[in-house]
C-alpha cells in the first residue's frame, strides 16, 4: 500500500460557544484525506481525519 495524495482542508466551526479562553466562532477544524493505490470495489481506499482543537483525532476508513 503505498499514499498517492493527501488532501487538507481547513473549515470554519462556525459556534457561538464561548468560554474565558476560547472563541470557537474564529476557529476553524483541518480535514485530511489520505488516498492510497490500493482499490476496493473499483475506488481508493482513502482514510480521513479531523483535529478540531488538538485534542481529538478521528480516523475512518471508506473503500
Amino acid at each position: 500500500m503505498r499514499i498517492v495524495d493527501i488532501r487538507e482542508t481547513a473549515v470554519p466551526l462556525k459556534c457561538e460557544l464561548r468560554n474565558s479562553i476560547f472563541d470557537f466562532s474564529e476557529m476553524t477544524m483541518s480535514v485530511v484525506a489520505v488516498v492510497t493505490d490500493v482499490v476496493r470495489d473499483g475506488r481508493p481506499v482513502t482514510g480521513f481525519a479531523s483535529l478540531p482543537d488538538s485534542r481529538m483525532m478521528r480516523w475512518s476508513r471508506t473503500a
